[in-house]
């Protein structure tokens, strides 16, 4: 993959140590990154398939950007704004979050992955009903509590 990289003039920072970087799908398929001190860079995937991608429109915009006097980080910033996705914190030198996510925050009504987790859904719903259930005997009294045959539909 081709790599190029904009440094400040008295630097010969690589893409190395921490930093951020976020995923570019247009103009051209890579990665944008920054060690938000003196380096930004853009790593292009020059083909998928049989498109060839070219990454000159991403290295002038880093370029003038900087010549701009931006600086590296509110160069970063804008591009990633404008061009990026999912931007990360970490590694620059093998791409490696800072802080791991195990697994996205699914919400209220969690995506099933597995058959463990089917049970474990299953046992927690079971559980809660049982809980409910006793709730409300203790509340009516052990006399007065309800079944499923004294319920008409």
């Amino acid at each position: 993959m081709p790599e190029r990289v904009v440094r400040a003039a008295d630097s010969i920072a690589t893409r190395t140590g921490p930093g951020r970087w976020c995923t570019v799908m247009t103009p051209c398929p890579g990665i944008l990154w920054t060690n938000d001190d003196d380096a930004m860079g853009f790593v292009a995937i020059g083909q998928v398939d049989d498109t060839v991608f070219d990454s000159t429109d991403v290295d002038e915009q880093m370029q003038a950007n900087i010549d701009a006097g931006l600086g590296f980080t509110k160069a970063f910033d804008l591009m990633a704004a404008t061009l990026g996705k999912n931007i990360e914190t970490g590694s620059l030198t093998n791409w490696k979050p800072s802080k791991m996510r195990r697994r996205p925050d699914l919400g209220p009504d969690p995506v099933v992955t597995s058959t463990v987790e089917v049970k474990r859904l299953v046992v927690a719903q079971d559980e809660a009903e049982q809980s409910a259930a006793e709730q409300t005997a203790t509340v009516l009294g052990a006399d007065a509590a309800l079944t499923d045959a004294d319920v008409e539909d």
